[in-house]
């Protein structure tokens, strides 16, 4: 390995031959702390260096804590590094301020030098900005918030929250308390709510994820609400699946979606359903378990398995007849399954 960078070392310095200028090998760690305007780095190991330097009669040292070049500081041991960081920390603290960056205590803001603010964004106390994130104008991020190789979009809030590997569009909310994973992508006017996780997953315009939702390998069209509790059940024990929902859908409170499963426009999940087959356009489903779950048309007539086993069923499956829009116009014969009475409820649209 030593010999194979001792000839591209040579090959750099032919490149350079003729070159205006001057040729600076520092033999160590270089720590970038400001802006740099100009030329390049290269590493190489520091006894290769040396024989090279050797060899065409120059070497050079520079004593601890200097600034070798505009932009760059040399560390040669962890002391030198411990001792460098808040001067890197405040010269990237600097360059944001004069970009128009609010940052309300720059002692308890971290930002890494590959990150790209825009104009106008304020940084709340405890915020970590990390990797090759960009945040675009006029957005809150923090308190308390880690945004790891994002893009986000302008006016933007990030609260209290985690975000890693995704794209967060313009005018959304997410936090306090979201998890984003990575390969997500957010679109604009979206609600990222308390306790939410998005993983792997994208999400449309105008969607509200409010609170107590885990969205899995699973992609959401636009202005769709998930309630509260809704779970995108995205593994069978062996394999993960994706799962659909398409735009306008309403996903009600505890709600599951076993993947994979496609929930068409417009269509109307009713709390407490767990859906394990696709649900098409326009469609309501009522139902707590797959066995007793029914597929109704959301005009003309609806039928609805209604549980009488015990007085929780009854409260469990809502009685239609309650909603002016509904009438009940008959009932089925009781059946027995699994040792549960039940039977069939027909009603239709008054």
């Amino acid at each position: 390995m030593e010999e194979e960078t001792r000839k591209e070392f040579l090959e750099l310095l032919k490149l350079l031959e003729g070159e205006t200028g001057s040729i600076l090998i520092v033999n160590g760690v270089v720590l970038p702390v400001g802006v740099f305007s100009g030329g390049a780095v290269y590493s190489a190991p520091a006894d290769a260096c040396c024989d090279v330097l050797r060899e065409h009669g120059a070497f050079a040292a520079f004593p601890k804590g200097c600034e070798i070049s505009k932009g760059f500081l040399p560390v040669g041991d962890t002391e030198e590094l411990r001792a460098a960081q808040p001067m890197c920390r405040q010269k990237i603290m600097e360059k944001h301020l004069a970009n128009g960056v609010i940052v309300m205590d720059t002692n308890s803001v971290y930002i890494d030098p590959r990150v790209k603010i825009g104009a106008g964004t304020t940084l709340l106390p405890g915020t970590i900005l990390r990797g090759e994130t960009v945040i675009g104008e006029h957005c809150t991020i923090g308190p308390n918030a880690m945004v790891r190789d994002c893009t986000v979009g302008d006016f933007t809030e990030i609260n209290a929250s985690q975000t890693n590997e995704s794209a967060i569009g313009s005018h959304t909310t997410v936090g306090p308390f979201a998890y984003v994973r990575p390969n997500s992508t957010i679109g604009d006017h979206v609600k990222v709510g308390d306790f939410v996780e998005i993983k792997n997953s994208s999400i449309g315009d105008g969607t509200k994820v409010s609170h107590l939702t885990y969205v899995g390998d699973s992609d959401l069209g636009k202005d769709i609400n998930l309630g509260c509790g809704v779970v995108f059940v995205n593994y069978d024990g062996k394999v993960k699946n994706r799962s659909k929902v398409e735009d306008h859908a309403f996903i009600g409170c505890n709600c599951n979606l076993v993947a994979p499963v496609h929930v068409g426009k417009n269509a109307y999940l009713a709390a407490g359903s767990t859906v394990v087959e696709d649900v098409p356009e326009d469609a309501v489903v009522i139902g707590g378990e797959s066995v007793y779950r029914q597929l109704l048309p959301r005009c003309g007539t609806v039928y609805v398995t209604k549980i009488f086993a015990s007085p929780q069923a009854d409260a469990f499956f809502p009685d239609l007849s309650r909603d002016s829009g509904w009438t009940e116009a008959e009932r089925s014969e009781m059946y027995t399954s699994g040792g549960v009475r039940f039977q069939y409820v027909t009603y239709r649209r008054r």
